[in-house]
């Protein structure tokens, strides 16, 4: 919190002046802080049991079109789609790799828990349900900088996401197939503990695959949005016209009493400094202002 309110006063303070804000200096500055501030080190002391109780609610959609082979041989399946829910959480471990404008950071989850039901084709259909617990996850992922058009010297970090590398050790505790193709009904004969022990494997490829199309589909395009929003607020502003005059303007300067008293203040300001402004008579020129026109 501390680094984000940091980089959102050094932000306010430079875009106050354009020319500051364009220059090579706040071009590193403004990196360096956005590096900073959007690297996971904010949300370190985030409680794995508060992070569990949020993503709890979360739904993940599993790509589709997809094929895998099946662990022994057992065929292709084709993914046709499916969601992951039900997530749990024992501990939550973030890391900060980032470098120059490219912001990198990873995270490992550890003893985490989810339930995944996924439908597929392999000459017929099949669909299982999948429970883990106690499973491990480590991944990372790099954010690219943003140059918007009008400020290209104040990056964003809004550019595109990679998933750098994911390793996931998934632990099955149940597991339901059913269907009618062959790879369903040769499935549905294994003991299920022998079968949950070989599905812990094959499933981990599916599982980093499913979140690399996640980050680097969905997290990019909501990033560019966020990034078409932020570009407007560094644009230069429009120019302010002065106002077209309805009728003659005044120019009170040249107004004759006000040139005398300017005049004795300038001439004579010794001779009454310090005494009360209602020695002065002001009669005659509020009767000239107020029956001006328009005052």
């Amino acid at each position: 919190q501390a680094q984000a309110q940091a980089f959102v006063s050094c932000l306010q303070r430079n875009l106050a002046d354009p020319a500051a804000a364009m220059s090579p200096r706040w071009s590193n500055a403004g990196a360096a802080m956005l590096a900073t501030a959007w690297t996971l080190g904010s949300i370190a002391n985030v409680s794995a049991q508060g992070l569990s109780s949020w993503i709890g609610d979360l739904s993940l959609h599993l790509p589709q079109n997809l094929t895998f082979s099946m662990p022994m041989g057992m065929g292709e399946l084709e993914l046709e789609g499916g969601t992951c829910h039900g997530f749990q959480l024992q501990k939550f471990v973030p890391t900060d790799n980032s470098s120059s404008l490219v912001l990198e950071f990873g995270v490992e989850l550890i003893g985490f828990g989810i339930h995944c039901d996924i439908q597929g084709q392999d000459n017929g259909t099949i669909s299982m349900s999948v429970v883990a617990a106690g499973s491990n996850l480590t991944a990372a992922v790099s954010i690219h900088p943003y140059f918007p058009e009008a400020s290209p010297n104040l990056p964003l970090p809004l550019g595109h996401v990679n998933l750098t590398s994911c390793v996931a050790d998934i632990n099955i505790v149940d597991f339901e197939v059913t269907g009618t193709s062959s790879l369903a009904t040769l499935l549905a004969g294994f003991p299920k503990d022998l079968l949950a022990q070989m599905m812990g494997g094959f499933l981990s490829e599916p599982l980093c695959n499913g979140l690399k199309g996640l980050v680097e589909q969905e997290g990019t395009a909501a990033l560019h949005k966020g990034a078409l929003m932020s570009e407007a607020f560094l644009s230069e502003p429009a120019p302010i016209h002065q106002p077209v005059a309805l009728r003659p303007l005044l120019d009170w300067g040249a107004y004759p009493p006000v040139m005398v008293m300017r005049a004795l203040l300038n001439e004579r300001f010794s001779m009454w400094a310090g005494r009360a402004i209602s020695l002065l008579d002001f009669s005659s020129l509020s009767q000239q202002l107020v029956s001006e026109q328009g005052v």
